[in-house]
């Protein structure tokens, strides 16, 4: 009968929804659809009395749309199971998610009439997985990394409540990464505080691994095949910043695709090693001609050649300190927007 029994409540005033029932739509008493994301408050309000049971909270659920589809390797063909499958709406909110079987298929059911998108989420699961050895995809094909992409980018898919929107499949990538360590170069010494970013062939950031207390790293982000350039950080100001393969590079002016690319073509590209120099750095006060200190002073660091390489901003005792710099000459030079002349 799927009859139900809460208790333990203080008198007031109280709203029920019911989910997560298989092949039906989410619903708020009384009776109002509530498929993915709704506000509570829009149901019918339930008032409890102290010491009174309120019967007749029922509820009649509509049978849902569902989307089916298989998930295999776009290699071999073969299935990929325990992938996750993840559905949203058309306005982009998440509104449920299933994982494939032993042969690649799955099935979401419960969905409310609209256009839905679709797209693979396997960054859950740990790197040992056999699911963390694809790159994610959106529906109909283009690779999403599930912290950036935009499902909505993805193909339309149609929904009608009571049938079945089936041959939503994916075929998806093999995913490569990248390893490797950070190390001084005077003395070879671990470095075990700091990061390293991938680009992909664009420039553009795709992920990071983080230094261990061995100084090794590795990136868990799944790569699709292609180009890859690779930026370590400190994370105190420690060492200078570089590209791989030993190319000091300075903040947001680094151009990190004149680095030495790296080619990924599934599985892990180890040896993908830095080693890092101490470098030094600038330091400084700004102050006003009547000694007090200007904060939120820009200092930008050109190197020997005109160049800018790095911008600082002065603190509320208008001292300010470079990032890292390899040894050499460099010029300095001030911008405000407090009306002082640079």
């Amino acid at each position: 009968m799927g009859n139900y029994s809460l208790s333990g409540f203080d008198a007031g005033t109280y709203f029920a929804w019911v989910r997560f029932v298989d092949g039906y739509i989410d619903e708020l008493y009384e009776g109002v659809p509530c498929p993915s994301s709704c506000t509570v408050t829009d149901g019918t309000p339930i008032i409890a009395a102290a010491g009174q049971q309120v019967s007749g909270i029922d509820f009649t659920l509509s049978q849902g749309g569902t989307v089916t589809g298989r998930v295999t390797d776009a290699t071999n063909g073969l299935p990929v199971a325990n992938a996750m499958v993840e559905l949203y709406d058309v306005n982009g909110s998440y509104a449920d998610d299933a994982t494939t079987d032993a042969d690649g298929y799955y099935s979401v059911g419960g969905l409310a009439t609209g256009i839905y998108h679709a797209r693979t989420d396997n960054s859950r699961y740990s790197a040992s997985s056999n699911t963390a050895d694809y790159v994610d995809a959106i529906y109909d094909g283009e690779p999403c990394d599930p912290s950036s992409c935009q499902v909505r980018d993805g193909a339309r898919i149609p929904v009608i409540i009571d049938r079945t929107t089936s041959g939503i499949d994916f075929s998806l990538n093999p995913a490569g990464r990248i390893s490797g360590s950070v190390e001084m170069a005077s003395n070879g010494s671990p470095v075990t505080s700091g990061y390293v970013n991938v680009y992909n062939a664009s420039g553009l950031y795709f992920g990071r691994g983080y230094l261990d207390s061995n100084g090794d790293y590795f990136v868990q982000t799944p790569l699709p095949i292609g180009q890859y350039f690779l930026r370590v950080f400190a994370n105190s100001n420690a060492f200078v910043s570089q590209l791989y393969d030993g190319q000091a590079c300075f903040g947001n002016d680094c151009v990190v695709t004149s680095g030495t690319p790296v080619n990924v073509n599934g599985g892990v590209v180890s040896g993908i090693d830095f080693a890092v120099s101490t470098g030094g750095v600038i330091q400084g006060t700004v102050t006003a001609e009547a000694g007090d200190p200007l904060s939120g002073v820009y200092v930008d660091i050109h190197d020997a050649t005109g160049k800018r390489i790095t911008t600082t901003t002065t603190n509320s005792s208008g001292e300010y300190t470079s990032e890292r710099l390899p040894p050499g000459s460099y010029y300095a030079w001030t911008y405000n927007r407090d009306g002082y002349i640079d």
